[in-house]
């Protein structure tokens, strides 16, 4: 469970959580699936000379000795440069973002295989999995969808016939399908990627 007094919000067994934490130089930031759970005020410069070890998924002290360890699930793992904003923690939370401006590591955790996390951030410092762990289903993201004609904002006059195409995606699959709707009114769908 995450716990800062005074919140401290209980988590069950068994149920994907997105957690994220934030500092700006003055304020720690602790998230719990895009909300803020606690904050705590620091005043602390961060060091830019740190030799303090990192790792995920384990506790590390500071000689790198394994000291405790999470016995969970892993997925989308990232390290941006500056401290995200609430509504960006909010709004791609159950989203995976292979790369961004300002994102320096991301690790998706999806190679299947093999002892290698790798990175896609502009870093490219990939992770050496150690102690066996083994290799899961991880979060289920949705798919990205998105109107690549017409363009976004274009404007048209009609009465025409309009051809709609979009680009899809699936982090954890393959697209097969996708449906045009005008609200709730189906105008059209395509049974092949």
């Amino acid at each position: 469970q995450t716990c800062a007094l005074p919140i401290c919000t209980p988590l069950a067994t068994g149920v994907w959580y997105h957690v994220a934490a934030t500092y700006d130089g003055t304020n720690w930031a602790l998230y719990l699936n895009g909300s803020l759970e606690t904050n705590v005020v620091s005043g602390q410069t961060p060091r830019y000379d740190s030799i303090q070890h990192a790792a995920l998924a384990t506790a590390l002290n500071s000689t790198g000795v394994t000291n405790g360890f999470f016995a969970g699930v892993l997925d989308e793992v990232r390290i941006w440069n500056y401290a995200r904003s609430a509504a960006q923690i909010a709004s791609n939370s159950a989203w995976t973002i292979a790369s961004a401006p300002g994102l320096i590591a991301r690790w998706a955790l999806d190679d299947g295989s093999g002892t290698t996390a790798t990175n896609t951030g502009t870093t490219l410092l990939s992770g050496l999995l150690t102690n066996g762990p083994v290799w899961t289903a991880g979060y289920p993201f949705p798919p990205t969808v998105a109107l690549t004609s017409p363009a976004n904002g274009a404007t048209l006059s009609g009465p025409l016939n309009l051809l709609l195409q979009a680009s899809a995606t699936d982090p954890d699959g393959t697209v097969t399908n996708a449906a045009f709707y005008d609200d709730a009114t189906l105008l059209g769908a395509v049974t092949s990627a």
